[in-house]
């Protein structure tokens, strides 16, 4: 968020989508409320003091300090390196509808939780901060079954919640569609 702060002229309204304007009492979002504090004087995990949004960052795009050597996860492999390391920027998701400022989804095949879709409809508010459900962050019934995306090439649309799976999240990602949700 900082650094699109020159952007939105630190516009705290641009921070929120307008379903989830509501803030968290946990510092994690879900589907109606914001992650992070909006006080100036607070700040958890990687967010700057004050910081706040319902908006969050694929991590598998973003540049990492040199203190993260190891990739996020342990999958340097998976990042992507540059813009121009992208064959489908149009399936390649930068930004989007999120319970935390960001996450780094696994595929469904992978092992762990980290691609596997939420058991609930209301799993990011019931389990705040599972830090190893990352595709979870973004699955939430923020817009009918659907998420905000914006995409590497620019764009941005609508995304069927089912279709997450579907897009190119880092360089290894083995898409599937469509993923079946329990709810």
């Amino acid at each position: 968020m900082a650094a699109l702060s020159n952007l939105y002229s630190n516009i705290g309204e641009f921070r929120l989508c307008p379903t989830a304007k509501k803030p968290s009492t946990t510092g994690y979002g879900n589907a109606l409320e914001y992650w992070g504090w909006s006080q100036e004087n607070r700040a958890e995990g990687y967010f700057r003091k004050g910081d706040y949004g319902s908006y969050g960052i694929n991590h598998w795009i973003n540049s990492l300090p040199p203190s993260f050597k190891d990739g996020w996860r342990a999958h340097p492999e998976w990042h992507w390196s540059s813009a121009g390391a992208v064959p489908e920027a149009s399936i390649v998701p930068v930004f989007g509808d999120c319970a935390w400022y960001g996450g780094n989804p696994f595929d469904l095949q992978s092992s762990g939780n980290g691609g596997k879709p939420p058991r609930t409809k209301e799993w990011n508010k019931t389990n705040p901060k599972s830090w190893d459900w990352d595709m979870a962050r973004f699955v939430m019934d923020r817009h009918n079954r659907n998420v905000n995306m914006s995409f590497v090439d620019g764009s941005a649309r609508s995304v069927k919640l089912t279709a997450l799976w579907d897009l190119m999240w880092h360089r290894q990602f083995r898409r599937t569609n469509p993923v079946k949700l329990a709810w």
